[in-house]
């Protein structure tokens, strides 16, 4: 899986980790990411989420080769 998250202070950041695809996302991340967010939607200590990327790219978007 190539979604981390983590949190500290109340923020939780989810973090895309796939820097040797350009971040580019699959199915299985999408489903990590979703996980992510109704976790944080419940957990009442959580007041922000900040979904970030590896160091010089975000994402690159969906991973074709997942898709076909």
């Amino acid at each position: 899986m190539s979604i981390r998250t983590a949190t500290l202070n109340g923020v939780a950041t989810i973090e895309i980790a796939r820097p040797e695809k350009k971040n580019a996302l699959t199915g299985a991340m999408y489903k990590a990411m979703a996980d992510a967010l109704d976790a944080a939607r419940e957990d009442r200590a959580i007041r922000a989420v900040l979904i970030t990327g590896q160091p010089g790219i975000f994402t690159s978007g969906n991973d074709i080769e997942d898709f076909v």
